[in-house]
Order: C-alpha cells, then sequence, then structure tokens
C-alpha cells in the first residue's frame, strides 16, 4: 500500500505539467493490459511482475514489435443470440461493478472487443452480460455480432494475430471506430493544437513512424 501512495502521489504531481509521463497509474501498479496473458506461460517467473519501463511511448497503446504485424487466419466466429447463465461469483462481481458505476459523476460505456470464438457457451455468457448491463441502464457496444464486424469491416483473414488479438490492420479498424463513435455521442474537447497535450501528438508522431514501415509490408 506504501507503493501505491507513492505512486498515487508521484502521479498527481506529475499531472500538473507536461512533462512526458504516463498518468495511466495500472501502468505503475502492474502492468495487466501489457502482460495479461502471461499467467498462461510455462515459463512464468517473478521477473514478469517486475516494473521494467516506466512509461509507453504510446500512451497506453501496446504495439508488440512481432505480433502486431504478425497475419494469422481466423475462423469466422460462431455468432449466437441466445443466453448463457453466468457463474454466481461473476454475476455478483458484475452487479458490484455497475453499482459503483452508478457512483460516479461521468458517463460508462462498456465495450466488448472483437475476437474469434467457435464456443456457443462462451458467447451466450457474453450476450447475458450485455443483458444485465443494458437492463442497468448502461450503454454496450458489443462487437462480437455478425453486424458490428462487418461495420468495422474486419477481415477474418489478415486482420489478427491469434483468436483472441487484432493485429494492426485490426486494431486500427477497431480504434477508428470507437473515436468515431466517442466524438459523435459525448462531448469530448478536441486538444489538437493544445500545447498542454503536446506529448500527446509526439506519441503519435512516434507511433506512426514505427508502424509505417512494417504496416506496408503486411497484406491488406
Amino acid at each position: 500500500m506504501n507503493r501505491k501512495k507513492m505512486i498515487d502521489s508521484a502521479v498527481e504531481y506529475a499531472r500538473l505539467g507536461d512533462n512526458g509521463v504516463d498518468e495511466n497509474k495500472m501502468n505503475y501498479y502492474f502492468p495487466i493490459l501489457k502482460y495479461h496473458g502471461r499467467w498462461q506461460a510455462e515459463d512464468l517467473t517473478s521477473d514478469d511482475l517486475l516494473l521494467r519501463d516506466k512509461m509507453q511511448d504510446t500512451k497506453g497503446f501496446f504495439v508488440s514489435g512481432t505480433k502486431s504485424f504478425q497475419q494469422v487466419m481466423q475462423t469466422p466466429p460462431q455468432y449466437y443470440d441466445g443466453e448463457e447463465s453466468l457463474s454466481e461469483d461473476t454475476e455478483k462481481l458484475l452487479e458490484s461493478l455497475l453499482n459503483y458505476c452508478d457512483t460516479l459523476d461521468a458517463e460508462v460505456l462498456f465495450v466488448l472487443s472483437p475476437f474469434s470464438t467457435q464456443d456457443p457457451v462462451k458467447m451466450g455468457r457474453m450476450n447475458k452480460a450485455v443483458k444485465l448491463i443494458e437492463d442497468h441502464g448502461y450503454t454496450v457496444l458489443n462487437f462480437n455480432t455478425e453486424e458490428m464486424a462487418k461495420k468495422i469491416g474486419i477481415n477474418w483473414d489478415k486482420d489478427y494475430y491469434d483468436n483472441k488479438h487484432t493485429n494492426i490492420l485490426g486494431s486500427t479498424k477497431y480504434t477508428d471506430y470507437l473515436a468515431q463513435y466517442l466524438s459523435t455521442h459525448y462531448n469530448l474537447t478536441d486538444h489538437r493544437g493544445d500545447k498542454t497535450y503536446q506529448s500527446w501528438k509526439e506519441a503519435y508522431d512516434y507511433y506512426l513512424d514505427y508502424i509505417a514501415e512494417r504496416k506496408s509490408a503486411m497484406q491488406e
């Protein structure tokens, strides 16, 4: 807990000035977004829990030098409209999360990223979760429907590096759609040209340079 307090204080101090410090506290607590699949690996060690990187050059958008540019053909999902029951613990946790969201002075949007599954039970559980969230009054963008996959232009032959993760082509399609949705449905301030957010422009320029050569070699 002392480490958490120290991180909170340091990030809050850094937030007051545009000094390029990553303000996502979770990147310092534990980089779970970057390493969320490591628990399945047979070679998991204590080194996986150490914070090697102090800052992400792409502001939280994780780009792998290898996987993000791989293209592994996927079998299109078996879409399923039915619902399957969640476990008692899962449903309680979801209800607790929704109740917490009710206390926030913010608009909450739930998003299900697109992936390929041939398991109707797994798809049914997602549908059940979506129903519970919507019944609670929140909006869900569920990209795991045939309609949404077509809307963002997912190509199951070229846009993934495994069945759960898009490569740079798929993630760009997904991000472009989500960004447009947020811009259309929420009153967001455009900070382009704002010197206070200069580090975000620099991060974007770095991202464009990084992917340019690698992306051009991919078959779009």
